[in-house]
């Protein structure tokens, strides 16, 4: 059955931006309506209309989009996190919306507390019960992103993975560096990186010990608000001790899960965290102990002259990495298919490691060096990618595959082959939109 879906998106975010008009490309693919709409101005205005003295005007945005929504007959609303949230009651009282479904990219805190996502104070309604709407569906791409919203009692929630665009298939640009792979994007972690953690990787320092040097500066040097739980509830500090060493040995195990198992030893001050609504926060910091995965990797090819870099100069000067341009959406296609290898490498602060770069590298017929972890092994095996569990590890594959370029271009088809039949926006919506 047909139905008519409302994407709406963020024109201040290139990615989020770009990833919801190849959604709608493919939902029109799949034999659905699809309009796109940005909702910057509506949550910038909205987040303007917070007391009671601009009732008339908050009245009007309701209404503005009460209208288009019966007027286009829109049955379902799909948005990435949650772009739909700046103004949940006409979507929640319309009629026509059936089905409302957040795909997310990012985690709740993260979401929450970015400069133009603070309105919840301005609904009626809280967030906790917008969130959990019957309308409303989340859908996650990482299963310790479900894991983790799941303890937080968001039931209705389906798992898929992010996909690339069918666009992908169709590029082709010359391949014409092979003796060098490539790495296109930011840190991940845009903090400062503390020095003991420069020299450490200057040293030849493994993962292991990266994330154990993070976890003993976040408790030792954590900002004034770690600092001021940790004199209010001396036993936070152990709290997040355990869970971090966890952390550091079982890096893609659910921070929150930790969390909860420390809390078995440290009961005080799993209920302090959870009283006092920093829970989010504390899982946050146990993310942290893998912000020196990306650029450990990134930076010991790099000293090595193994890798391009491409992205912001600025971001990746503490490490020493001297980047090229910014790449933008248009060149994207090229800049994949330029090189035969790229470096892959999850953001720390989500606990997912299947980005979405993983399946447009391979959707442009290019292999990618990873990390190996369950959500990245689930969607290619080896040999359609590189996978290693340690820095020394990946080194050696990178290099075997800058020897030989024919072998990394022929596992670069294999996972492009595979993208074509399973990894495509296409596959993705098909399921969601049949599920929910």
């Amino acid at each position: 059955m047909s139905r008519k879906v409302l994407f709406l998106s963020n024109d201040h975010s290139v990615p989020f931006a770009k990833t919801t008009e190849f959604m709608a490309s493919a939902c029109e693919r799949l034999g659905h309506q699809a309009v796109v709409r940005d909702t910057f101005p509506s949550r910038i205005q909205r987040s303007m209309l917070g007391d009671k003295s601009q009732e008339l005007p908050m009245k009007r945005l309701a209404e503005h989009w009460s209208e288009f929504l019966e007027d286009l007959q829109i049955d379902t609303v799909l948005g990435l996190d949650l772009f739909w949230l700046f103004y949940p009651e006409p979507f929640f009282n319309s009629s026509c919306v059936k089905t409302i479904g957040s795909i997310w990219f990012d985690d709740f805190r993260s979401w929450i507390t970015y400069p133009t996502n603070v309105w919840f104070s301005s609904s009626e309604m809280k967030f906790q019960s917008i969130i959990r709407h019957s309308k409303v569906w989340h859908v996650f791409y990482g299963a310790s992103m479900a894991q983790e919203a799941r303890l937080f009692g968001v039931d209705q929630q389906l798992s898929s993975r992010l996909a690339a665009p069918a666009e992908f298939l169709k590029q082709k640009f010359p391949c014409e560096i092979t003796d060098k792979a490539v790495f296109i994007g930011n840190p991940g972690f845009r903090g400062a990186p503390h020095q003991d953690a420069i020299d450490l990787m200057k040293s030849g320092g493994d993962l292991v010990s990266l994330r154990m040097l993070s976890r003993d500066h976040i408790l030792r040097a954590g900002d004034e608000a770690v600092q001021k739980w940790f004199r209010l509830e001396p036993q936070t500090r152990e709290l997040l001790a355990v869970a971090m060493e966890v952390k550091a040995k079982n890096p893609f195990s659910p921070s929150l899960e930790l969390l909860k198992i420390a809390g078995e030893i440290y009961p005080k001050a799993f209920a302090f965290a959870n009283d006092h609504g920093i829970l989010l926060d504390f899982t946050m910091l146990v993310k942290l102990v893998t912000r020196y995965d990306r650029p450990a990797l990134v930076m010991r090819l790099y000293e090595k002259g193994l890798v391009d870099v491409y992205s912001n100069e600025t971001e990746w000067a503490p490490y020493g990495v001297k980047a090229g341009k910014n790449i933008n959406l248009g060149e994207l296609p090229e800049y994949y298919q330029k090189y035969t290898v790229h470096l892959n490498g999850a953001n720390p602060l989500r606990d997912a490691t299947g980005n979405e770069k993983l399946f447009e590298i391979a959707a442009s017929g290019r292999v990618s060096v990873n990390l190996r972890s369950p959500d990245v092994m689930s969607c290619y095996p080896e040999p359609e990618i590189v996978a290693g569990e340690t820095l020394e590890e990946l080194e050696t594959k990178t290099c075997e595959l800058l020897a030989n370029p024919e072998e990394a271009l022929r596992r670069g088809a294999m996972a492009k082959q595979r993208t074509a039949r399973e990894h495509l926006w296409e596959h993705r919506l098909k399921d969601i939109l049949k599920e929910i």
